[in-house]
């Protein structure tokens, strides 16, 4: 009887968890920043002043993947990501959306 109970409790636990992760993954975070480098394959962009990312790093890498637009240096964007920062230098994100708000 104790065993029965035990693993309704570890199953009820580990469902929880389960569920908790799942919500995370559907949160969107977005800043805006200007494109200080660009290539065909990636652009280096550096926050504005005032957004949080930038206490992750001044200048982040976004790879641009079936993307064909060109981006210009010194064109502002704005960025919308999952919200996870690879602590690298630049600070890395993958993003959902790139938009150009002015060149």
């Amino acid at each position: 009887m104790n065993k029965i109970v035990v693993v309704i409790i570890v199953c009820i636990t580990l469902l929880f968890c389960i569920t908790g992760c799942n919500q995370k993954k559907d949160k969107q975070y977005s800043f805006y920043a200007k494109v200080v480098e660009s290539d065909l394959f990636y652009i280096i962009v550096e926050p504005n002043e005032n957004e949080e990312e930038r206490k992750s790093s001044d200048k982040f890498y976004v790879a641009l993947e079936n993307d064909d637009i060109t981006y210009e240096i010194g064109t502002i964007v704005k960025i919308t990501y999952s919200g996870l920062i690879a602590e690298s230098y630049p600070a890395q994100i993958v993003t959902n959306k790139i938009e150009i708000i002015n060149n």
